[in-house]
């Protein structure tokens, strides 16, 4: 008896835990104008060994007793919830958003500079929630690179308030309109 009233709980706070960490490694993925396909290789098999526990774990629960799990919906509710909302969150690049607006004043003051022509100095620094390894000046304005948990350092931001994107002849670098005077920029040869 005792076994049916286990199998018929809800999940347990542990795998609240892990899926709000996976909902934030996945957001922290998303939170570049270039999601990290790195980390989006990780999250994949993440994702379906919780969907699939969540699954069984139903299938158990409701097999053995019905009345348990509707006690509980709103908590066996809350999984496919959490989901549904991450991935709403991340079609409209939400993580995106809110990383870049609480970034954009202290990468904005740094890119004016470097853009005026003042070096960038040696080593790393924090613009906001972005660890920028490397900057320069480009035509039309600077670019700012993102080195984030030492996976990639090929994508990052150009300040451009001209509008459009330099000319960069003999580069394998992308440019992509982002707002205002930001694009994201991706290159693949290195700076």
């Amino acid at each position: 008896m005792n076994t049916v009233k286990w199998r018929a709980r809800p999940p347990s706070g542990l795998y609240f835990v892990v899926l709000a960490v996976a909902i934030l490694i996945s957001f922290y993925g998303a939170s570049t104008t270039t999601w990290y396909y790195e980390i989006v290789f990780l999250m994949f098999p993440t994702w379906v060994v919780l969907g699939l526990y969540w699954l069984i774990r139903l299938s158990l629960a409701a097999r053995s007793e019905w009345a348990a799990v509707r006690r509980h919906s709103l908590r066996w509710a809350l999984a496919p919830l959490l989901f549904v909302s991450m991935v709403g969150a991340l079609a409209v690049d939400g993580p995106l958003w809110v990383r870049f607006t609480l970034s954009e004043p202290s990468m904005q003051a740094y890119a004016k500079a470097i853009a005026a022509g003042v070096p960038p100095g040696p080593g790393c620094r924090m613009l906001g929630l972005y660890y920028v390894c490397h900057s320069e000046r480009v035509e039309g304005g600077a670019l700012l690179v993102v080195k984030d948990i030492g996976m990639m350092d090929r994508m990052g931001f150009a300040w451009l308030p001209g509008g459009r994107a330099p000319s960069d002849d003999g580069y394998d670098n992308d440019y992509t309109q982002f707002t205002g005077p930001w694009w994201g920029w991706e290159g693949w040869d290195g700076l």
